[in-house]
């Protein structure tokens, strides 16, 4: 599947990107990145991405590393193909490279699912804490009875 890359009308630095990412076109993008340049950040609607191997993200990370804490390049409403491989190689995200979602579409629907997903993690977090602070204080309680059966043997004897 070839790659498509196209300006996106009214967007001065923006690209729309439909078809395959892969080594073949990698370079190609690349190209189209650097025309653009000193246009910064970069958006890119990636929404067409239907197919992607590991030299995809090359381009993206290939800009993303010029910043300088602001976004050099911003993914608009990545395709499920490209948010795959974004969760698995950049989990914790990339200050160069944002991701952005627009409209009530997929993303709506992609934000609800992570803030319920993140929700459960927290629920699941909270009550492990809970559960280990109340053996923690039971333990507490054990030795403070301890230590005071301690105190009143020596006062004793």
């Amino acid at each position: 599947m070839t790659l498509e890359i196209s300006t996106i009308d009214g967007t001065p630095g923006g690209l729309r990107l439909r078809g395959g990412l892969d080594g073949e076109s990698v370079d190609r993008l690349l190209h189209a990145f650097l025309d653009l340049l000193p246009a910064a950040p970069v958006i890119v609607d990636v929404s067409g991405i239907e197919s992607m191997d590991g030299h995809g993200l090359r381009p993206f990370f290939a800009f993303a590393i010029l910043s300088d804490g602001e976004p050099m390049i911003i993914l608009r409403d990545p395709s499920s193909v490209l948010r795959r491989f974004l969760d698995v190689a950049i989990p914790d995200g990339h200050p160069g490279l944002w991701i952005e979602f627009k409209g009530a579409g997929p993303g709506a629907a992609h934000r609800l699912t992570e803030l319920r997903r993140s929700t459960t993690e927290l629920h699941v977090w909270a009550e492990a804490t809970w559960g280990r602070a109340a053996v923690v204080r039971e333990h507490a309680g054990r030795a403070r009875a301890r230590h005071a059966d301690i105190q009143r043997f020596l006062s004793v004897a």
